[in-house]
């Protein structure tokens, strides 16, 4: 799953996200680079990841159904999304998974967050740290 820091929001970029693309964005068409004359609305068909934090996406135009690819870090704080995000029972049913009853709660309530197995200078730790010591001190004020 591709998480992209989008225009208004950030989420997990999956299949039958809808994106809108600003004009002068750049996409890629059989290895040759595009730029957009005008705002396009892009349809997300699949992601592959190139490398740590590096995710190819590729898309459909809405207007003319032509198939692009770009990746995720030339869209970051550029691009807008349209419609809304997959909620997490979506997510699950896209792929074959059980849903995590947690999902819609903040990470810290989350049981499967303090059932993770986190080792020192792990962010996991640092979290699960952070959050005991904002008790602990919420208990002794």
């Amino acid at each position: 799953m591709v998480y992209v820091m989008l225009k208004s929001s950030g989420g997990q970029v999956l299949k039958d996200i809808k994106m809108i693309a600003p004009q002068g964005s750049t996409v890629i068409d059989f290895d040759t680079p595009v730029q957009l004359e005008r705002e396009h609305n892009f349809i997300v068909l699949r992601n592959k990841r190139i490398g740590i934090n590096r995710y190819q996406v590729f898309i459909k135009d809405l207007d003319d159904g032509r198939e692009y690819y770009t990746f995720n870090y030339s869209n970051k704080n550029k691009w807008e999304i349209f419609g809304d995000w997959h909620t997490p029972e979506y997510i699950a049913k896209l792929y074959n998974k059980k849903v995590d009853p947690d999902a819609n709660k903040p990470r810290s309530q989350r049981e499967s967050f303090w059932n993770m197995k986190s080792r020192p200078g792990s962010i996991n730790y640092k979290q699960k740290e952070k959050i005991r010591d904002e008790g602990l001190q919420r208990v002794y004020s």
